[in-house]
């Protein structure tokens, strides 16, 4: 899209959203889906998050977006993958509340809590590393319970799985995913469908502090992003050898 039309359709999609988003509203609105909003000239990153999967590595963000010729800022979640791309809007804030994060983080509470009153959500599994780009307004602090709201209710017993292999694989996310998908193969190679993995209960807060620590732990967290281009580079050829056989 060229510039023009880009500034266009995201005056439309500010638009569409002004119908509805409002202080009652905390700001939010029904979520639209806006592609534009991803090649937009100008916007605040506030929170970074990802999944390593070399089947289909997965890069998520939460930027707000400035409206042309507008005192408000869209709030907008993109996700990327090598098959895939997503652009939505959330809400149209003032200026005035998205440049106070004291303002702005009950807004965003609300897009991450996993609670029947959250008109939205943004996290759907766990992320395998989180970040805070140096330009957001946010402290590491306020990300941190805005991730834990969106990942509460995740199953105890497969979180604790996931904090072991994080721990033993501390720095080298190949092996810690080679695991994963020999066991998925396994799966596969069985002649009779394994049985359904039983619900145990929610993560407790002991292992969600744990899970944070260590998905946001510089050493991992650079050992992730260092290596993602390979991993997306890895699941389009796989993706591509699965076509032609």
């Amino acid at each position: 899209m060229n510039p023009e039309d880009v500034r266009d359709e995201i005056v439309r999609c500010a638009q569409s959203l002004r119908a509805t988003a409002s202080a009652a509203s905390h700001y939010l609105a029904d979520p639209i889906e806006c592609e534009a909003l991803g090649s937009a000239s100008a916007f605040t990153p506030l929170i970074a998050w990802a999944l390593f999967n070399p089947f289909g590595p997965t890069l998520c963000t939460l930027h707000l977006v400035d409206v042309p010729s507008s005192n408000e800022r869209i709030i907008f979640f993109r996700w990327l993958n090598p098959f895939a791309t997503g652009a939505t809007a959330y809400g149209l804030v003032p200026a005035a509340v998205s440049g106070d994060p004291k303002r702005l983080l009950p807004i965003l509470m609300l897009i991450f809590d996993r609670g029947p009153a959250a008109p939205a959500r943004v996290i759907q599994d766990p992320p395998t590393h989180v970040s805070v780009p140096p330009e957001s307004p946010l402290e590491l602090g306020q990300v941190k319970e805005l991730i834990l709201a969106g990942v509460k209710g995740t199953d105890s017993k497969a979180l604790s799985t996931k904090l072991q292999r994080l721990r033993a694989y501390r720095g080298d996310p190949w092996k810690r995913t080679a695991v994963e998908r020999d066991e998925a193969f396994a799966r596969l190679g069985k002649s009779t469908p394994a049985p359904a993995t039983p619900v145990t209960a929610p993560a407790t807060r002991a292992q969600l502090e744990e899970w944070w620590g260590l998905v946001t732990d510089p050493v991992h967290v650079q050992s992730e992003v260092r290596e993602l281009p390979r991993a997306w580079e890895g699941a389009i050829k796989f993706q591509e050898r699965m076509r032609r056989q």
